[in-house]
C-alpha cells in the first residue's frame, strides 16, 4: 500500500473516531479487518465496529453520515446490510475506499462466551480506536487477544 493510501486510511479512521466520540450513545469504536493487520489490497474496504446503545438510530436516515468530517468528499451512495448482531452501512466514495460502519449493541463486547461470528471478526484483526469504558479492551483480554498495533 502506498504512503498516500495509508494517509487516506488514517484520515478516515480519525474522522470516524472524532465523530463517534461526539455521539453520546457510541461507547467504543474499533477498526477491524485487513487494514489492521497490514494485509489490505488496493481495493480493500475499511471496516469499523461501533458499539452503541441505539444501533438502529443510524438506519432511520443518512444525515449522520454528512456530519462526519470526511477526508475531502462525502459518500456518493450507501447500502445497508445485516450480519447477525451487526447492522452495517456501507459507504461508497468516488475517490476513496468503501467504508463499512458496523453498529452493534453494547452487549456485543460483553457476551461471554463470544459467539463464533464475533470471534471471526476479532481474530481477523482489531485495532481499538475509542474505548473509554474498556468494553473492547475487556473482551480482547478475555479472548487473550491484544489490540493490533497502529500501522
Amino acid at each position: 500500500m502506498t504512503g498516500a493510501k495509508r494517509t487516506q486510511i488514517a484520515d478516515i479512521a480519525r474522522a470516524v473516531t472524532d465523530w463517534a466520540c461526539r455521539q453520546s450513545d457510541i461507547r467504543a469504536v474499533a477498526m477491524v479487518g485487513s487494514h489492521t493487520r497490514n494485509a489490505a489490497r488496493s481495493d480493500s474496504d475499511v471496516d469499523f465496529v461501533l458499539l452503541t446503545s441505539d444501533k438502529f438510530r443510524y438506519f432511520v436516515d443518512a444525515d449522520w453520515v454528512q456530519s462526519i468530517e470526511w477526508y475531502g468528499t462525502l459518500p456518493t451512495r450507501f447500502r445497508d446490510v445485516r450480519y447477525g448482531a451487526c447492522a452495517s452501512r456501507h459507504l461508497h466514495f468516488e475517490d476513496g475506499p468503501e467504508v463499512e460502519m458496523g453498529f452493534v449493541d453494547l452487549s456485543w463486547a460483553s457476551s461471554m462466551p463470544v459467539d463464533q461470528g464475533t470471534q471471526t471478526v476479532i481474530a481477523g484483526g482489531c485495532r481499538v480506536l475509542y474505548d473509554p469504558d474498556d468494553l473492547l479492551a475487556d473482551m480482547l483480554s478475555a479472548l487473550s487477544i491484544g489490540p493490533a498495533e497502529p500501522a
